[in-house]
Parts: structure tokens; C-alpha cells; sequence
């Protein structure tokens, strides 16, 4: 049957089709998932020939006949004497080649030294508020989250949304935690296709964000004007970053921040996942251009939501989330005119999805969820082990599903009619990579960490199951 909220487009997109050893025979459910390289003669040497031969005449007949008259002649010192080094070569050429051993240690240090103060001057340079986009380096740490990174904290959790400017310009923007546990952001525009560097904290009072903290970022995506992310403290309270300035340059524009988040200060369960997303009526106009909606675990183990004027709202009850949970939200566009927000979330051992009924421009309140219980991915090991969720529209009609798993793999569930699952996502012409994040945007771009360095990839929509390495975005 059809899921009653998730509009179907009556075949006017194309989907992808699957063998049939892929799918189970329930439409709903993936199947079980595992927690997932000439021989060479030896010439006999000369014989050592004694240096006075050298000086010896060879006689001729004559001479043999007067050597019996004629006395001999001995040889003078002169007549003698070779160079030392020809006396013995072999004593040379290795009192020459401990002094080439010692002339390159000596200069071979000189070198070290020169590139490790580069090397640490560029290192303390990367932490500025701004920068232009700069060229992929090879990180010295581990893979994933082992090591010590130069760039992206080991424990960086990401987050990406996308918009457009009132000029018709395209913007991408990705965030996550650098070293210092500061919030970094990347921004891609259409005009000059680079990525710019914006240090958010670095713009406002500092406040101790939690290291690993969860991310989630929405913008307001006709004629920009607001770009909302949201980050947990050490005190595990919400905190919202925002830059609110159609004609201003996030990169360069002063940011403001709050803790007051729907009216109140929000507190997460320890381990909460963020989600959030820009819910909008479809008459897409400046005066309809609808508001932020975020979702979070609250400390009674609630999946609560929130937007910037109404209170919460409980989506799931606390018998229903795993502790924990990551979440994961998109916004979408019924085929009859009416909108929808989807989220995914974690049962104790299931992925499931959820939605809202549409928005109403007449009402600043927040529905609970009319359908709980969409099983996405079946038997996961529990919210603990680290399982992060993205969502990502294709069209009004097809969306899809991730989740990264602990080892991590990227299975995903597609929507059409109902939920089809692809069993892993196919990362193509790109690094061997194993994410340690992942985020998506609205426009199709698929984000992840690994090895110190955020990289982006352009989703397959002719085959979900592939996605094209695009560029890396940091560092």
C-alpha cells in the first residue's frame, strides 16, 4: 500500500530498478544488515702486480748479450713513486664515502628542520576566521577518527544545506568542528565555484561546544537571507549560530547567536542527534516563505520538535527512540499542493521514519506525527554504536534514505511508491573512503569525513546506489 503521506508521482519520474537477489519480500524492510587487498658472471680480478714491475725494462737481444759486462742499474725513488690513492684505492674511496654520508646527514637535517617549522607556521595559520579555498593535502594520522588531525576534530560530526540568493546564485554550505572543537563552515557559491572558509565561533563570544557535538544546518532557500546551525554545549543545551543578511556575505558578515531556542533554552539527552529543516507552504513567495523546524531527543527521552515561535512538540514518545538516536529531516513537496517533513529516527533496534502533516500558514503550532512506525532499516545494533542518518530529496516523488554504520558502510532505503533498499552505497572515482560523517543537501550533494579532510560527492540520480566524487571541500 502506498504510505499515506509520502505522495507518489504517478510515474512521472524514473526509478531504479533492482534484481530481485536484492530485495526481501517485504517492500518495507532491508534485509539484515552485518556490521561489515640474469645472472651475472663474476670476472676473476687482476693479479696484484708488484709496483717495480713497472720500472723494469724489457731487454732486447743486445741487452742480453752485454748484461754480463754492464752493471746494473737501480731504480730511483722517483722512478718509483704513484699517487697514494692509486697505492690504495680501496682505502679511498671509503674515507670518500664516509665523508659524502657525513655531508648529507648534515645538510639532510638542515632541510627537516626548515619544512617542520613550514609545516607548523601553516598549521597555526588554518585556524583564521576566513580563508580562500585551498588545495587537497595528504593528512599524517590514521584513517576515519584514529590519530591526531590537523584539520577536522577526530570526532566531528557534519552537517550541509544549500540555497539560493535573490540574484539567482547557488550556495552550498558544509559544517563541522576543527580541533579546537570550533565550528567551521565551508561555503561553495555559483558565481566563482570556490569554497570559502568562515570560523563561526571565532565571530562570536566563545562558549565551551561540546567536542563531537551533533550539527545540523537548514536555510531559508528563497532569496537566502537566513542560515540557521545548531550545535550542543557542554552543558548539553542547544545553541543556534545564524547569519541574517540577504545582501551580506556569510563569510564576512557578523553572525549573532542564541540559547533561546523556540522561545526556551532546550536541553538534549546525552548523545542526541540534531535534525532540522526550512518548512515552507508551497506558494514559495517573500511573505509565505515559511521557518526553521528542529528536532531533537529531550531529557526525558522524547523526540521533541521546535520552530522559532511555536513550543515543543513531542514526534515520538520516549518508548518509541532508542537513548541516543540520531535523527535525520527533510522537507518535501506533495504532488497536490500540500507539504510534508520527513524525518528518520532510531527505535531500539530499527530505523524508522516518521512525517508531519502540512504546513499552515494560519498556525505557528506544531502537529505530533499522525504516522510513526515506517520501517526503513531493520535489526541495527543499538544508537550507541555510532549510527548517523542523512536524508536526501531526488524529486517531489523519490527520496532517499542513509545511514552510516559503525563500519563504516552507507546502506540507504529509496521511496517511490514504497521503501526499496540498497543494500550499500557504491562511492565511485574518488579516495577509498571510510566516513567517520555524513550530510546531504537538498541539491543532490552527498558530504563525508575521513582521513582529516571533508569530501563531496554528487548523487547518482539515474542510479542511487553510485555517487560520483565531486572535490574536497576542507582542507
Amino acid at each position: 500500500m502506498p504510505h499515506p503521506y509520502l505522495e507518489d508521482a504517478a510515474g512521472d519520474y524514473s526509478t531504479l530498478e533492482y534484481s530481485a537477489s536484492t530485495q526481501r519480500t517485504s517492500s518495507h524492510q532491508f534485509s539484515h544488515l552485518s556490521q561489515p587487498g640474469i645472472e651475472v658472471a663474476v670476472q676473476q680480478a687482476p693479479e696484484t702486480v708488484s709496483p717495480t714491475i713497472y720500472d723494469q725494462k724489457v731487454p732486447t737481444p743486445d741487452q742480453h748479450l752485454k748484461a754480463s759486462t754492464e752493471p746494473a742499474v737501480a731504480p730511483t725513488r722517483a722512478s718509483r713513486t704513484r699517487p697514494w690513492f692509486l697505492e690504495r684505492p680501496r682505502r679511498f674511496w671509503i674515507l670518500a664515502g664516509v665523508v659524502i654520508l657525513l655531508i648529507a646527514a648534515v645538510v639532510g637535517g638542515a632541510v627537516g628542520g626548515v619544512l617542520s617549522s613550514r609545516r607548523s607556521s601553516s598549521s597555526g595559520s588554518s585556524s583564521a576566521s576566513t580563508s580562500s579555498s585551498s588545495s587537497p593535502s595528504t593528512s599524517t594520522n590514521g584513517t576515519g577518527g584514529s590519530g591526531t588531525n590537523t584539520y577536522v576534530h577526530v570526532d566531528s560530526k557534519l552537517t550541509a544545506t544549500n540555497y539560493t540568493d535573490s540574484d539567482g546564485g547557488s550556495y552550498r554550505a558544509v559544517f563541522f568542528q576543527d580541533t579546537n572543537s570550533s565550528v567551521i563552515g565551508r561555503i561553495w557559491n555559483s558565481q566563482n565555484s570556490t569554497w570559502r572558509t568562515v570560523n563561526i565561533t571565532d565571530k562570536l563570544p566563545q562558549r565551551h561546544i561540546l567536542a563531537g557535538s551533533p550539527l545540523t544546518a537548514t536555510a531559508k532557500s528563497i532569496d537566502s537571507g537566513q542560515l540557521h546551525v545548531w550545535c550542543v554545549l557542554q552543558d548539553q543545551s542547544i545553541h543556534d549560530y545564524y547569519w541574517d543578511g540577504e545582501d551580506s556575505d556569510p563569510v564576512e558578515a557578523t553572525w549573532t547567536e542564541t540559547s533561546t531556542i523556540g522561545g526556551a533554552v532546550q536541553t538534549v539527552w546525552a548523545g542526541s542527534g540534531l535534525a532540522s529543516a526550512w518548512q515552507r507552504p508551497w506558494d514559495q513567495t517573500s511573505d509565505a516563505s515559511g521557518s526553521w523546524i528542529l528536532a531533537f531527543q529531550n531529557t526525558s527521552g522524547e523526540i521533541a520538535v521546535v520552530n522559532d515561535t511555536g513550543p515543543n512538540a513531542v514526534a515520538v514518545g520516549k518508548q518509541g527512540a532508542a537513548e541516543g538516536t540520531s535523527l535525520a529531516m527533510e522537507f518535501k513537496f506533495n504532488q497536490d499542493g500540500g507539504t510534508q517533513v520527513l524525518m528518520t529516527y532510531q527505535s531500539n533496534s530499527d530505523v524508522l521514519g516518521t512525517t508531519w502533516p502540512p504546513f499552515s500558514n494560519t498556525s505557528s503550532s506544531w502537529n505530533t506525527a499522525e504516522d510513526v512506525g515506517d520501517l526503513i532499516i531493520q535489526d541495527i545494533d543499538p544508537a550507541s554504536d555510532g549510527l548517523q542518518f542523512a536524508n536526501a530529496p531526488i524529486t517531489n516523488a523519490i527520496y532517499l534514505f542513509l545511514a552510516l554504520m559503525p563500519n563504516g558502510t552507507v546502506p540507504a532505503s529509496k521511496y517511490t511508491k514504497e521503501f526499496v533498499p540498497i543494500p550499500y552505497i557504491s562511492f565511485a572515482s574518488g579516495p577509498s573512503a571510510n566516513f567517520t560523517a555524513i550530510a546531504t543537501t537538498s541539491n543532490e550533494f552527498f558530504y563525508g569525513i575521513w582521513d582529516d579532510s571533508v569530501y563531496e560527492y554528487k548523487i547518482n540520480t539515474g542510479n542511487l546506489g553510485t555517487f560520483t566524487y565531486n572535490s574536497v571541500v576542507y582542507p
